[in-house]
């Protein structure tokens, strides 16, 4: 027996929406119009335009999709390259084994799982459109389509703002003792949200950033301050590193230098003036 679920982010025709599906047991045949058949299954899904003429063919199983309206994917699309003469157009096979088809497999697992509570936080309107903005971005930047290649260069600018309040907060507060949670409140998020479009953005982790960050203010204030007046540990402590040793150890692996050794080049640099 097919069972399956639909989830729309607004109220819209049919027509005018992208479904998003995939196989959570069995398979399915796909014709869309004059492409080539494909067939889904757990790691292979389909993503079509609903105004195409569109054949299935079920096996026992069970079936989750995502309708996406068209327009909110356009508007999107523009706000990053200016006008788009055409329609956007989308590979229509989504590889959820890596890159941005596993990601889009991870949230529709995610969403399905949601649903299933009696309360599901997705009933509220501002998670909804938090969680559309997401998945669009997402299918913009990991699925193939017809204007790939024209916002491939504004890859960091069209991150999700999600993605920008969190940075904006890491750069402000990288000297002070901050958590995963007080970014992703920054961030107006939550915490798995947030490492999900940091892995998908920006191919790191909010804390690898946040880590980074402070390696690189501590290498700045090493290689400006007096050797005689500074030391090694007050500037990691400085920046959050408690542990020395560890901190060293990062510095060189970064810098290809120990953070002592970059102490002592200022006074090095000093002598040459």
């Amino acid at each position: 027996m097919i069972t399956a679920f639909d989830f729309t982010f607004v109220q819209d025709e049919p027509e005018h929406c992208i479904a998003l599906a995939f196989q959570a047991s069995g398979h399915r045949h796909v014709a869309l119009g004059s492409q080539s058949e494909f067939t889904t299954s757990g790691s292979i899904g389909s993503l079509a335009p609903q105004d195409r003429p569109l054949k299935s063919f079920f096996s026992r199983g069970e079936t989750l999709s995502l309708m996406i309206p068209h327009s909110v994917i356009q508007q999107n699309l523009e706000s990053m390259i200016g006008n788009a003469s055409t329609p956007i157009e989308f590979e229509p096979i989504v590889d959820s084994r890596n890159g941005g088809g596993a990601m889009l497999r991870r949230t529709i697992d995610m969403v399905a799982a949601q649903l299933a509570e009696p309360e599901s936080p997705l009933g509220h309107p501002a998670v909804a459109a938090r969680l559309e903005e997401f998945i669009v971005h997402a299918l913009l930047h990991g699925q193939p389509h017809s204007y790939r290649d024209a916002i491939a260069d504004d890859h960091r600018a069209a991150a999700p703002k999600q993605v920008r309040r969190a940075e904006a907060f890491i750069h402000g507060h990288s000297g002070e003792t901050i958590r995963l949670a007080q970014i992703a409140d920054a961030a107006g998020c939550s915490v798995r949200a947030l490492q999900l479009a940091f892995r998908t953005f920006r191919d790191t982790t909010p804390m690898t950033l946040l880590k980074q960050t402070r390696l690189a203010r501590a290498h700045s204030e090493l290689s400006q301050s007096d050797p005689e007046a500074t030391t090694v540990t007050e500037v990691a402590i400085k920046y959050g590193f408690y542990n020395v040793g560890r901190f060293a150890q990062d510095y060189k692996r970064t810098f290809g230098q120990r953070p002592s050794e970059t102490l002592r080049l200022r006074v090095g640099r000093q002598r040459s003036v």
